[in-house]
């Protein structure tokens, strides 16, 4: 079976993902942010504030996780091309033009999609199994269903997506960090939302005066992208882990199918 349409796609999506991995890693290398403490003149609000350096290069960021995203998208469908060429022994395969990989949200779009020919020629085992990737057959614990987030994303600019967030929830280690006794009361807020330059990411209130209180919390951040909510309730994710999965998940449908093709030979 020649995959060469589609295994194209695979490698420029994975040139384009490194090269996104090395723009997020200048950035944070490039001392583009700091964090200093801040307390209020009562000493009873301790907090930590992010101050941003070096603009985030969203356009850079954008384009490359674009361009990623775009070319897994094709990748998708290039290996419906692929497969007719394979099940038809013809190429250009019968119905060409109509050829296409598709991403639905139920059952009923994607009987319609077939019915357009989007799948013509292809083994009913093959149609079988590009259905049983679908973001209605398969979901994602946390996240929205991934191929609904390729087609998602790659329907739409990624930049206005992309925010700074707080690379890990730090709330176990702050007590620790900031050594309270047990019987304590203390208000403990820590933002792992969108962080903007002089966001406090880290707040402690005190209902007395606590001028011996050192927030010695190590925070680091992270660019993130924002998608709509998936079960757990996130809406915003690591933009390199988000399009490490979604690669993973792509590799994943195209295995499957040509599985099913072949079984069908």
């Amino acid at each position: 079976m020649n995959l060469d349409r589609c295994l194209a796609g695979l490698r420029r999506a994975e040139e384009d993902r490194k090269d996104l991995y090395e723009e997020l890693v200048r950035w944070k290398d490039s001392d583009s942010y700091v964090v200093t403490p801040r307390v209020n003149a009562e000493r009873t609000r301790h907090s930590l504030v992010v101050h941003l350096k070096r603009p985030l290069p969203g356009e850079q960021l954008s384009l490359l996780a674009g361009n990623c995203i775009h070319s897994l998208r094709s990748s998708l469908d290039h290996l419906v091309y692929d497969l007719a060429v394979h099940a038809t022994k013809s190429d250009p395969p019968p119905a060409e033009r109509t050829l296409q990989f598709p991403i639905l949200d139920s059952a009923e779009r994607f009987e319609a999609a077939c019915a357009r020919g989007q799948l013509s020629g292809l083994s009913t085992a093959t149609m079988a199994a590009i259905e049983s990737a679908q973001p209605y057959v398969r979901t994602h614990a946390a996240l929205p269903p991934l191929l609904g987030l390729l087609r998602d994303f790659d329907d739409a600019n990624t930049h206005g997506r992309l925010v700074v967030v707080s690379s890990g929830h730090v709330q176990s280690d702050i007590n620790e960090a900031i050594r309270i006794p047990p019987s304590s009361s203390l208000g403990i807020e820590f933002n792992d939302g969108p962080i903007d330059d002089g966001t406090e990411v880290l707040l402690v209130t005190s209902g007395v005066p606590r001028p011996d209180m050192r927030l010695d919390v190590s925070v680091t951040f992270a660019v993130a992208i924002m998608h709509p909510p998936g079960p757990s309730g996130v809406s915003v994710s690591g933009l390199f882990a988000v399009l490490s999965m979604i690669r993973n998940e792509v590799h994943f449908v195209i295995r499957q199918a040509v599985t099913a093709a072949q079984s069908g030979s």
